[in-house]
């Protein structure tokens, strides 16, 4: 069943990420499994949520999403070094051996934590979870 009006994307991070993007970094950047293009479904978003791994299994962040491309590695440490969630060394073991392949670019702006956790309403997968307008208002209502 694909969702329509989806009004929000939920990724998940680790602590140590999420307070990166609180400290100031905007470039989120993830490895697309399906296609070489931003996904349709992603095209209108315009929030971005964090879902903490680890201990909390929750989601503790959220910001406004900026812009959203499809770029190669080289062209992501190029352009986004200074702004990116992961330093040059991690950025580069986390692409290992795909320099060829395209990412998700997603540029964000206003991270903020929230003022409570939120537990998601299913299992946050690597891939993300979208989340329709009323999804969205009642998670965080």
């Amino acid at each position: 069943m694909v969702k329509k009006n989806i009004v929000a994307v939920v990724f998940p991070l680790s602590n140590e990420n999420i307070a990166r993007f609180i400290a100031g970094k905007t470039t989120f950047v993830k490895f697309m499994s399906h296609s070489e293009s931003v996904p349709e479904s992603l095209k209108s978003v315009q929030t971005i949520l964090f879902y903490e791994t680890g201990k909390t299994k929750a989601i503790t962040a959220k910001g406004t999403i900026i812009s959203k491309s499809s770029e190669l590695p080289k062209s992501i440490l190029a352009k986004y070094k200074q702004s990116l969630f992961l330093s040059e060394d991690e950025f580069l073991n986390y692409v290992g051996t795909r320099q060829g392949k395209r990412m998700l670019v997603i540029e964000t702006s206003n991270v903020k934590r929230l003022e409570r956790s939120v537990k998601p309403p299913k299992t946050i997968s690597l891939s993300g979870f979208y989340l329709n307008e009323e999804e969205y208002k009642s998670l965080l209502s």
